[in-house]
């Protein structure tokens, strides 16, 4: 989630289109879902960052919840944010193993707003997103758009 604007996007490669060394979104946070060991983080991780920083370390690491990110099953992701706190589940759809987490933030202090952008940067064939509207304050739904009517 960031509050940079709708085509904001970081650097790709281990900077999963978010953050590194070569700058990162700012007015952001951001989750990882990581397959890769670019610093010590490990092939099966998941973490936090803000600010464009380098998704990276710190992280956690999920191998021992039997949750394996290269495993190519289907992976729910379960988010929950009462205003302090950032808390996750992932189950794994085939083998139903879960592993949960979470993490004190302030999302509003961090975008700089109450509303903010969110986006997915996926490198997975087989990963279709599916979003609810996440507003930690209150929610107003987009204008609906008019169709024209068909010329013929």
């Amino acid at each position: 989630m960031q509050n940079t604007g709708l085509a904001a996007i970081g650097p790709d490669g281990g900077g999963l289109g978010y953050g590194g060394t070569s700058g990162g979104i700012p007015n952001s946070v951001a989750r990882k879902f990581d397959m890769f060991n670019n610093s010590g983080e490990g092939t099966d991780s998941t973490g936090i960052f803000t600010n464009g920083a380098n998704p990276t370390v710190p992280s956690v690491d999920m191998t021992a919840s039997g949750v394996d990110l290269k495993s190519t099953h289907v992976m729910k992701v379960h988010m929950v944010y009462d205003g302090t706190t950032l808390t996750m589940t992932i189950t794994d759809a085939t083998t139903n193993a879960a592993f949960t987490t979470s993490w004190p933030i302030n999302i509003a202090t961090t975008v700089g707003a109450s509303t903010a952008y969110a986006r997915l940067y996926r490198r997975h064939p087989a990963a279709t997103p599916r979003f609810k509207t996440f507003c930690p304050g209150r929610c107003r739904p987009p204008p609906r758009r008019r169709r024209s009517p068909m010329k013929r």
